[in-house]
């Protein structure tokens, strides 16, 4: 028997679908017959009408696109676009740079500061005026097309929409891009018009929450400022106005409960993830990665996802494998006791001294040419399940060589034979020498309720629009018992919550000397 190791360390909102829109297969099997495209076509992301924009809105986005077609000449859409709102002090700001790392973005854009470097928009806005909603949509769409500014990949826009007719826009935006992507899809310029998908994410925290976050934003701003003009270097962050009045920072967070009944109409549309943000920032990250993860099985184009669905998830793999493995366990000592016993005695002699040597890798690598697993076609699968049984996974490939037996000397032929091996890749937990433990986290669970308007989206769940129910899938977080296509309120979800535990501290123990260990691992110097 071979054997290997290495010494060295190794590092270690569910969906809401309404009820209505809950279908059986058979429905869903029809649904696809009559209106989906052919196998192989493409499908428009939101085809379903259903919901009529106003004729200002069809106006407003036509003009808005006849100036963007004369002013470029080649047009390339970006693959995916979050569209980012939430309350005063919510962390959109701060939560922008995990989003493009986490959806591979290339940038994001506010709204405010596009306004305001357009100039015609910013002398509108000193004189007070209202600002046209083509000039709003005109630098919309002249930054999301940019040539200079994307690569295709797509683009987070902050703070947009927040009327009724924006909304509109957002929309018939979409049916444009999918409009040129079925338009294309088969010809040499498809690689300009992929099929985009929009997201919505909404961040959402109480008014006392927002006011707070808000003044205190103020009071670090004053500081940094300070320390700035203090030591003669460095940047100037800008001190907004309305975070030091806390009737303005009301006032700001009334405004966002104003527009939050028109973003809900995206519901319709859009896959539409509400975000508890009330918590710590690695909380928020944690729920924003959780459901973009999730939204992006539907990502996919029809034919693909038609393709691939047939396949089990892995979720569904594990889901019994418990119960499988201690059957055959029983079946093993029942029906096969000589050759489970040989299995078990060949693990104590050889496998657990190996694991042994190396417990501080958290890996092991066993190659044997045992003749115990040529001749019993189950010896593997036993040796596999009884590891796993007491908590290692376990790997198994089984591999042949070639080796020489003798060279004809007139000819040079080499004759050789196949030799087996068997190869066992065994993981499992470890603890390094050196990893401290994490602190508890002592993040903020507090939910809050939205009831009006939004009385069937529910914070840290996301929403599916009808039309995309023939394509649900189960989120991981659900289970045989979740309220699977059941309309739930935020404040019914945040009453079914229970406070969590927090773990206990542990008082009297002294932290480690960090130096003095590290003046062990110091080089001696002479």
């Amino acid at each position: 028997m071979n054997s290997s190791c290495s010494k060295e360390s190794a590092g270690t909102g569910c969906a809401q679908i309404p009820a209505h829109s809950c279908r059986s297969s058979r429905q869903v099997s029809q649904i696809q017959a009559n209106s989906w495209p052919p196998r192989g076509q493409a499908r428009a992301y939101n085809s379903p009408q259903l919901d009529k924009v106003e004729l200002k809105a069809q106006v407003v986005f036509d003009t808005c696109w006849r100036t963007l077609e004369n002013k470029l000449k080649q047009i390339q859409s970006p693959r995916e676009i979050v569209w980012l709102n939430g309350a005063p002090g919510s962390g959109k700001g701060v939560n922008t740079p995990f989003i493009l790392t986490s959806r591979g973005l290339d940038r994001a854009i506010s709204m405010s500061s596009l306004l305001t470097r357009h100039a015609g928009i910013q002398e509108l806005m000193d004189k007070g005026e209202l600002i046209p909603d083509t000039l709003v949509g005109d630098s919309l769409l002249d930054v999301i097309f940019s040539p200079d500014e994307t690569d295709g990949s797509g683009l987070i826009v902050d703070g947009f929409p927040r009327t009724a007719l924006q909304v509109d826009l957002v929309k018939l935006l979409h049916d444009k891009m999918n409009q040129l992507h079925l338009q294309h899809a088969d010809g040499p310029d498809a690689w300009r018009f992929p099929r985009t998908s929009f997201k919505v994410v909404v961040l959402y925290v109480e008014q006392d929450e927002s006011v707070r976050r808000q003044m205190l934003r103020a009071q670090q701003t004053a500081l940094h400022n300070k320390r700035v003009e203090d030591a003669g270097t460095g940047e100037l962050w800008n001190l907004r106005t309305t975070d030091t009045d806390v009737s303005k920072c009301k006032h700001r967070y009334e405004i966002f409960k104003a527009h939050y009944s028109t973003l809900l109409r995206l519901k319709q549309y859009f896959p539409f993830s509400l975000i508890d943000a009330m918590g710590t920032v690695d909380d928020t990250k944690a729920h924003i990665l959780r459901e973009l993860r999730y939204q992006s099985s539907l990502d996919l184009d029809d034919a693909t996802y038609q393709s691939i669905k047939h396949l089990p998830l892995a979720r569904h793999l594990v889901k019994s494998s418990r119960q499988q493995l201690v059957t055959r366990l029983d079946n093993y000592c029942r029906r096969q006791n000589e050759i489970f016993q040989e299995v078990l005695k060949f693990i104590e002699l050889d496998v657990v001294p190996l694991l042994k040597r190396c417990s501080l890798a958290g890996h092991a690598s066993l190659h044997t040419r045992n003749s115990l697993f040529d001749r019993s076609t189950n010896a593997a699968d036993m040796l596999i399940d009884v590891l796993s049984d007491r908590g290692f996974s376990v790997a198994y490939l089984y591999d042949t060589q070639a080796l020489p037996v003798s060279i004809d000397l007139n000819t040079g032929a080499i004759k050789t034979k196949q030799d087996g091996f068997h190869n066992f890749r065994i993981t499992f937990e470890h603890a390094g020498v050196r990893g401290e433990a994490a602190p508890p986290s002592n993040g903020n669970s507090k939910r809050s309720s939205m009831s009006d308007p939004g009385a069937n989206t529910a914070i840290n769940q996301t929403f599916l629009p009808a039309h995309l129910m023939g394509r649900k899938a189960y989120h991981p977080r659900s289970n045989s018992s979740s309220q699977f296509g059941k309309n739930v309120s935020v404040k019914q979800y945040a009453q079914q919550l229970k406070p969590q535990q927090q773990p206990q501290q542990v008082s009297g123990l002294a932290p480690a000397s960090e130096p003095i260990q590290e003046a062990y691992d110091a080089p001696f110097v002479k």
